[in-house]
């Protein structure tokens, strides 16, 4: 039994040399196929990816009303998850001898969506204001001499909106990872410290950026007048297209490859090539000679693979999506062609 082994790794190897030699005698445009055929696979599963995680992910859309906002009926639309009546004012916090700049977002509690890191949410309903920041702005209070200092939860800082000065409460501070001050309070006591206005402006919090059409719809019938780009659907539906078409171009490329590779490999076995001659004299069955032509078609294979991965790379990113999506139609295009090849 050793004796055998031994005697069968020459053969192994000279079995695996031989399928890597002779992968370019597919020829230049079966290759070139393959190539391009594994490099549309790896493009569109990256398009896909990015067309996916974009329409999965929660959308943000503004809107307005003339008189009262009905939030009850706004949360009756499945697509929101959640709806505020909002102010966006400008605002200075100070502390002793620091103080912040900043654009203050008056929203209802239930509607913020952000991981805190020390306190909580504000009451909707309070004599005084309490406020959320986010880590960035707790920290970059600017003292006189240009140092920044923090502020901390339950810490009292003076809030200076259109001339008005009031005492506000630090409640909570979230993290976001932003580079800029996020400030959060209650819509209710914004609304009691600015002048009344006939239109409300609102915010919608979508669970799907896709449903944004359905919401608009909806919304409309609420009289409620939503702004976002409407030039979106159009380019998720000619993105979607492209995709389709990219995808359909891939397998043709491969299937075609996948015939001219097959018949070279029958080509090869009717001809009996002097080299597969030469290893007959070496004792190797006709059996093993035989897997030369699916090792060889994996070599090419992998080769093109690595070279569409590289070209994708250079021009973009490669998702791992793109990876096991590439790897499966390979595995596809190898029993395609051990199908072909051994066919009468």
């Amino acid at each position: 039994m050793t004796e055998r082994k031994r005697a069968g790794i020459p053969e192994k190897i000279i079995i695996w040399k031989v399928s890597f030699r002779t992968a370019g005698r597919y020829g230049k445009i079966s290759l070139l196929m393959l190539f391009v055929g594994f490099l549309f696979v790896l493009t569109t599963a990256n398009a896909y990816s990015q067309l996916y995680e974009e329409l999965s992910s929660p959308y943000v859309l503004s809107g307005s009303v003339s008189g009262q906002a009905e939030l009850e009926k706004y949360y009756e639309i499945s697509s929101i998850d959640a709806a505020t009546p909002v102010h966006n004012v400008n605002a200075a916090l100070s502390s002793q001898e620091s103080s912040l700049s900043t654009s203050i977002t008056a929203v209802t509690s239930d509607y913020m969506d952000v991981a805190f890191s020390q306190g909580g949410a504000f009451p909707d309903e309070s004599n005084m204001p309490f406020l959320v920041l986010n880590r960035y702005a707790a920290e970059h209070f600017t003292m006189q001499d240009d140092t920044m200092t923090a502020v901390a939860v339950n810490d009292t800082v003076t809030m200076t909106i259109q001339e008005q000065e009031v005492s506000a409460v630090i409640c909570g501070i979230f993290e976001d990872g932003l580079e800029q001050p996020v400030v959060y309070m209650s819509y209710t006591v914004a609304s009691r410290m600015l002048p009344k206005e006939e239109t409300i402006a609102l915010l919608f919090r979508l669970k799907r950026t896709d449903n944004l059409e359905e919401a608009a719809k909806e919304l409309d019938k609420l009289h409620v007048s939503v702004t976002y780009d409407r030039s979106l659907p159009e380019r998720w539906k000619l993105t979607k297209q492209q995709i389709y078409q990219t995808f359909l171009s891939a397998l043709v490329l491969l299937l075609c490859s996948a015939v001219q590779m097959a018949v070279q490999n029958k080509k090869e076995r009717q001809e009996a090539l002097p080299q597969l001659q030469a290893l007959c004299l070496c004792s190797m069955s006709l059996s093993q000679i035989k897997l030369i032509y699916p090792i060889r078609t994996v070599f090419a294979e992998l080769l093109c693979i690595l070279a569409a991965m590289i070209l994708a790379r250079i021009v973009g990113y490669i998702s791992y999506l793109g990876i096991l999506f590439a790897l499966f139609f390979g595995c596809l295009h190898l029993a395609m062609i051990v199908l072909i090849s051994n066919s009468k």
